[in-house]
């Protein structure tokens, strides 16, 4: 295949669930097994094919086809063989955030990232649960298929269409809810010790990225979602808004945000930040590429807010402003990553996401696998994490803590 490579926006991570079920599941799994090993046994009289010579990545593809061609019982596509095997490739690099990506695949993470997309519309992470591992539920979007259909946040979806998603990751599972508008998905769903079905309707929807609101002693308050193109102009106008109305301190809520674009979370730091080092990259040949923030930037009392489910981006904004000394941050001990992603398209629409470097706070520190330490750690019952924007102060123990910090701030 001739492939022509083309570089896109940097990635920090981070997902919205809206995605069809993969057509090439069972290629999938031959392609590990075109990857990664062939024992050169097969069919019923378990007769070795070839001797225990090496031999090179083409000719085993090859041969391990013929032997598909000869003995498999079951009708098969050599598309979904050749898509598996891809999906196979980028696997065995062992990085859980590097993926192949098919064509429609690709077409959607895209439409995502641009800030809409179609599908249920729910964000969640694969984590493990006392039954297995599944999909929790971070937030339903309200709006979206799957709000409609019932579900909440701290759900845990165990089955798409029948299938059982346990031993799927991350990027596979989020791919077999998405889906055309207008086409039914059946999700199996974990609620405490209840198991029930849900039917959704696929449909497309604006994803919201940003909410702000004044709270009492004249306290501004914005929720960030993600770090999505549409995020930065949201977040802007939101900032302005609130300092027309005078507040006299920010509350900046990145809890259960699972990341985004590092450009766009870098021009929301510079905003409220002093001018210096925001973030900076580094390849493994030690390349840097270093963000700036101008040093124009709202100079308010701030708080950030932060939980085990704020990863990527939002430890990128949290790091910058611990490092700068700019705020303090209230909490939970962040998710920990701490690695840049890049989309590279081929010439065929398809597209490889690779991990192409580390990043690391104005002070040098990477938090890869480790994650931020807050300020002050305060915990959440799990039972009102995942729905933080439907409950009230009263409730959640993490927005009370940050808004008696702030007070103090506004009031030296």
């Amino acid at each position: 295949m001739n492939i022509n490579v083309k570089r896109v926006n940097s990635i920090l991570g981070g997902f919205i669930i809206m995605s069809k079920k993969r057509p090439f599941i069972e290629g999938l799994i031959v392609g590990l097994v075109v990857m990664f090993f062939i024992n050169s046994v097969v069919s019923t009289v378990g007769r070795r094919v070839s001797g225990s010579r090496e031999f090179g990545f083409e000719e085993k593809a090859s041969t391990i086809i013929q032997i598909i061609e000869r003995y498999y019982a079951g009708d098969f596509d050599m598309r979904d063989l050749e898509e598996g095997m891809f999906t196979g490739l980028v696997f065995g690099l062992g990085d859980r955030y590097s993926v192949y990506m098919s064509a429609d695949v690709y077409s959607e993470f895209m439409e995502r990232i641009r800030g809409g997309g179609g599908g249920v519309g729910m964000g969640a992470r694969v984590q493990a649960h006392p039954d297995g591992i599944g999909l929790w539920i971070i937030e339903p979007f309200e709006g979206a298929p799957a709000y409609e259909a019932g579900i909440r946040g701290g759900d845990i979806v165990t089955h798409v269409d029948g299938i059982d998603i346990s031993g799927f990751d991350q990027e596979t599972a989020v791919e077999m809810i998405r889906g055309e508008e207008g086409t039914l998905v059946v999700l199996t769903v974990l609620r405490g010790y209840e198991t029930f079905e849900v039917d959704i309707i696929r449909a497309r929807f604006e994803i919201p990225s940003v909410t702000h609101r004044v709270m009492e002693d004249n306290i501004g308050y914005i929720f960030l979602r993600g770090f999505d193109r549409v995020t930065l102009v949201q977040f802007e106008n939101a900032l302005n808004e609130l300092v027309a109305e005078g507040v006299e301190g920010l509350i900046i809520d990145v809890r259960n945000n699972p990341g985004g674009l590092l450009d766009v979370v870098a021009n929301i730091a510079d905003l409220i930040l002093p001018e210096g080092i925001i973030v900076y990259t580094e390849t493994r040949d030690g390349s840097r590429e270093i963000f700036h923030s101008r040093g124009n930037y709202v100079n308010l009392p701030l708080v950030v807010l932060v939980n085990e489910h704020s990863a990527s981006a939002s430890e990128v904004l949290a790091g910058a402003v611990r490092d700068h000394e700019r705020g303090t941050i209230v909490g939970n001990q962040t998710f920990g990553k701490g690695s840049v992603q890049r989309p590279f398209e081929l010439s065929d629409n398809s597209a490889i996401k690779l991990t192409i470097s580390r990043y690391y706070t104005p002070n040098g520190i990477s938090i890869h696998g480790e994650g931020i330490t807050p300020d002050y750690i305060v915990s959440l019952d799990e039972r009102l994490m995942f729905r933080i924007q439907a409950i009230s102060l009263e409730e959640d123990t993490q927005l009370q803590k940050a808004v008696e910090v702030l007070r103090e701030k506004m009031l030296k």
